[in-house]
């Protein structure tokens, strides 16, 4: 639950992002860490046509509603990170992605119940279902989510949130190095960018310039392509199914490794006694963060073409840089900011090549 999510966000971050749980992955997204999603509406969402849409906008093309929303999703997932980390100071990396991923699969699972989806969620743990969302579950949930929160460990907020969205990096890597294919110049060109960010930001984003946690840029970069593969496999395993129901359904699935790994660290105390700003910080990361801004991702992808919506998940991973100054004190270094600018620039050029009208074969 995004990529972003930051965004750890199932099919919308399709990529999260991440948010993210995202893009789906929000696009989004997620989740967590909120990745960065794709702008191709998930399935189970309709896209929006131009008759779909109110014809009273009145700011930047968008209904004043809509534009709002947008920008509180966006927030909301660029605080992920820095809101998470500091759950950090109380209870175990392991606990963290758990007690994150159990609640944002609790809260949409209630809201399946609300809005009639109960019986498209059962149906998704029938025998010759359910195989397809544990995989899911283990890839976009266990793993990813799990990866990415346990790097904030070992990272800063604000880096963690911006390597953990490179996830559009990896699929275009993975389509090079595996299936061999020839890419777009723009693709390309994008991924040199990114990586180049990518390497400034491991050795000279830390402190005073220096190199970061080897460790924490591995946890974090994995994250980033293990959510790669779960979009990959999302977009042929959820088809013809409804967008929440899945996300309730892998999450639920997700969450059971991740419990099997508290239980076996052996530390449920620390969880258990933890503080109460320690119990509100989980709660806005699953409840908030997570399974509420994934739920009202999903509604607006309803409601406004996606590929209008572009723009503002790229402020996710960014936004998270100022989140974690203003939560946490964190102020990037000038190699740091420009590492970060420089992977999200390369996800941006990357993307365009995709979403570039293609001129028709006469």
């Amino acid at each position: 639950m995004g990529r972003g999510a930051g965004y750890n966000l199932p099919v919308p971050r399709i990529p999260p992002s991440d948010l993210t749980f995202v893009s789906s992955a929000p696009a989004s997204t997620t989740a967590d860490t909120v990745s960065l999603p794709s702008t191709a509406a998930p399935a189970g969402v309709v896209p929006a046509t131009a008759a779909a849409v109110s014809p009273r906008r009145t700011i930047a093309g968008f209904a004043p509603v809509d534009l709002f929303s947008l920008i509180t999703v966006v927030v909301i997932w660029a605080s992920l990170h820095p809101i998470a980390k500091r759950t950090l100071e109380e209870i175990t990396i392991f606990q963290l992605p758990f007690a994150r991923v159990a609640l944002g699969s609790t809260f949409l699972i209630v809201v399946c119940v609300l809005t009639g989806r109960l019986g498209k969620l059962l149906a998704l743990f029938r025998p010759g279902e359910v195989w397809k969302f544990a995989i899911l579950g283990l890839t976009g949930y266990s793993a990813s989510s799990g990866l990415s929160m346990a790097a904030l460990g070992y990272l800063p907020a604000g880096i963690n949130s911006v390597l953990a969205n490179a996830s559009p990096l990896m699929v275009a890597l993975g389509v090079i190095l595996l299936l061999r294919e020839r890419l777009a110049v723009r693709v390309l060109a994008g991924l040199v960018i990114g990586f180049l960010g990518v390497a400034i930001v491991a050795l000279r984003g830390g402190v005073d310039a220096s190199g970061l946690s080897l460790l924490g840029v591995m946890l974090s970069l994995v994250s980033s392509g293990t959510w790669a593969l779960y979009t990959v496999l999302a977009r042929r395993l959820s088809a013809g199914h409804d967008l929440i129901a899945v996300c309730a359904a892998t999450s639920l699935l997700g969450a059971l490794p991740l419990a099997l790994v508290v239980g076996v660290e052996g530390e449920i105390g620390r969880l258990l006694t933890a503080s109460t700003a320690t119990y509100l910080s989980l709660l806005w990361c699953g409840v908030i963060a997570t399974g509420a801004t994934f739920t009202a991702w999903v509604m607006l992808l309803r409601r406004i073409n996606a590929t209008r919506v572009a723009s503002f998940q790229y402020m996710i991973p960014l936004g998270a840089q100022v989140m974690a100054f203003l939560i946490g004190g964190e102020l990037p270094t000038l190699m740091a900011a420009a590492g970060a600018l420089m992977i999200v620039g390369g996800v941006a050029v990357a993307n365009s090549a995709t979403l570039a009208p293609r001129k028709s074969r006469t």
